[in-house]
Parts: structure tokens; sequence; C-alpha cells
């Protein structure tokens, strides 16, 4: 299994990508500093493929965030800055 996350896009577009080689539980979420679900952008079981996902950040103010990934086994936690 193996994943790829263009975090370059996640800055400048509220986007990420991944890359998943078959099917599997996704569950991605933004949390703010507080540790706080800000936004549950997936959580379904996921065809194998090259995924995009996008976040609608309009009601969120900027600052930093973290968003994390759960594919499987896999689990991935990073840090977003959102600027306005």
């Amino acid at each position: 299994m193996s994943f790829y996350f263009a975090s370059e896009y996640l800055v400048l577009l509220d986007q990420k990508d991944h890359d998943c080689s078959r099917n599997l539980e996704f569950l991605d979420k933004i949390y703010n500093l507080l540790g706080q679900v800000v936004a549950t952008l997936v959580d379904e079981v996921q065809d194998a493929g090259y995924k995009s996902v996008e976040w609608n950040a309009c009601g969120s103010a900027s600052g930093v965030y973290f968003y994390r990934i759960n594919a499987g086994e896999f689990v991935e936690t990073k840090k977003l800055i959102l600027l306005r």
C-alpha cells in the first residue's frame, strides 16, 4: 500500500491528494490547535486510485491547523497553515 500527499497544494489551494492502491476505510479530518474537529472531509470506504479532497475553509480563521488521515493501518498527521 502506498500513499502520496501533495502538501504544497494544501497550503495554496486547501486541497489534499492521496493515492490508495486498494479499497480502504478512509477518514480525513481537520483539527484546530485545541484538538477540536473543524471539518470531516472524508469518512467512507473509497475505491483504489488517486483521489483529491478539498476543504472549503470559508468559515475558518487564518491560523495553524492539522489534518489527520486514517486509511486502513496508515495514519498520518500534518500541519496546515491557512492564510487569508
